[in-house]
């Protein structure tokens, strides 16, 4: 009886952070949903990035740009400039699950409104996710030789997964765009980036 009453516990948790990780959206999206629910299947694979491409295929990231999404009727981007999705290649449960979302929104000259969003973000992420602790680094960006550009991060962890919200504020001569970006993935797809067997 004290066996089942344990595996029940364990269940009901795992659908509870199941539940939980989906209360975070991206442009309507959210972690579990089918990506097909969202786009065509031949624009997904039309902007499937090749940077991936020495990593196994247990994943692929498609890379929708606003004015990519603006032939689609019920595709139309509110906040975000680029939204990145990491789609799991087989499930069981649902077909093209969404494992991982990036939303990318660019600061040209203006970083002082990506810090005050990027932490209004991190305060909805916390309520969401019941994290008390955050983990915030503010470090210089490794690209830039001259070392005035950097990026402030913070890290939130919960059962399964993580998020990360990040402003850039990179020098003129980097000739890249300040930007904040807001990464949120399932566990499986930190290992895979970073090629730890499952």
């Amino acid at each position: 009886m004290k066996i089942f009453i344990i595996l029940l516990m364990l269940l009901s948790s795992t659908v509870f952070a199941k539940e939980e990780i989906k209360k975070f959206k991206i442009e309507g999206m959210s972690l579990r949903d089918s990506v097909l629910d969202h786009f065509p299947g031949s624009d997904v694979v039309k902007n499937i990035t090749s940077r991936y491409d020495h990593l196994s295929d247990e994943f692929h990231v498609s890379e929708i740009y606003h004015q990519d999404c603006s032939h689609l009727d019920d595709c139309t981007f509110e906040k975000y400039d680029v939204v990145s999705l990491v789609i799991k290649s087989k499930s069981e449960e649902i077909l093209f699950p969404i494992y991982g979302m990036s939303g990318l929104i660019y600061y040209e000259k203006n970083i002082e409104n990506c810090y005050f969003e990027k932490n209004k973000i991190v305060a909805e992420l916390q309520t969401i996710y019941n994290v008390e602790k955050v983990k915030s680094s503010h470090l210089t960006h490794p690209s830039d030789l001259t070392g005035q550009s950097h990026y402030e991060e913070s890290k939130l962890y919960f059962t399964g997964g993580y998020a990360r919200v990040t402003c850039y504020d990179m020098s003129d001569s980097m000739q890249i765009t300040d930007a904040l970006a807001v990464d949120i993935f399932y566990q499986e797809v930190d290992n895979w980036i970073n090629n730890i067997p499952s």
